[in-house]
């Protein structure tokens, strides 16, 4: 009778610390998948943060590579302005599919996008025509009252009419991070 006393007790004793086994090896299984969960979006949240940094960084290259070629009127000047524009049209879709699961994201990408489309029409581009026709009375040696001076470019870039666009574009980068 003992006997079966104590193989009871023994049964009982191997159940509850497999019981326990069991419980914690669903515990660690569920905290491992957890934690592979918490990591997958701390590395996407790094790309996220990452492409929007080099967006930040295409669109300062554009920026400089259009006032490099306002002061110096020399077509290589726009390669930044050209190689940034290019980058910035390709980051911003890659960035928008990267966070396409997040439709505010991706509407903020578009109003960023849009930003920057305005202030190429409405500031870069008429200041570049200027600087090219000005350049090109220069080179053909013919002036007109009509024609601009670097004090009219001067005048122009002063009016810091692409720095309104770009505090918005960096204020828009600012709340996507």
């Amino acid at each position: 009778m003992q006997l079966t006393g104590f193989r009871s007790t023994l049964l009982a004793s191997y159940t509850v610390i497999l019981t326990l086994l069991i419980a914690i090896s669903i515990t660690v299984i569920l905290s491992l998948n957890s934690l592979y969960h918490n990591i997958h979006w701390v590395n996407h949240t790094h790309k996220v943060l990452g492409k929007a940094s080099d967006l930040v960084s295409a669109a300062i290259d554009m920026e400089t590579g259009m006032r490099g070629y306002l002061l110096a009127g020399k077509e290589e000047f726009l390669e930044p302005y050209d190689g940034g524009k290019l980058r910035f049209d390709k980051l911003i879709n890659d960035l928008s599919i990267t966070v396409s699961d997040n439709p505010p994201q991706v509407t903020l990408l578009g109003q960023t996008k849009q930003t920057i489309n305005e202030w190429q029409r409405n500031v870069v581009e008429p200041q570049i025509k200027m600087r090219a026709k000005m350049q090109l009375s220069s080179a053909n040696g013919t002036s007109s009252g009509g024609d601009n001076t670097m004090d009219d470019i001067a005048n122009i870039v002063s009016e810091a009419r692409g720095k309104t666009y770009f505090d918005k574009f960096r204020d828009q980068i600012n709340t996507f991070k």
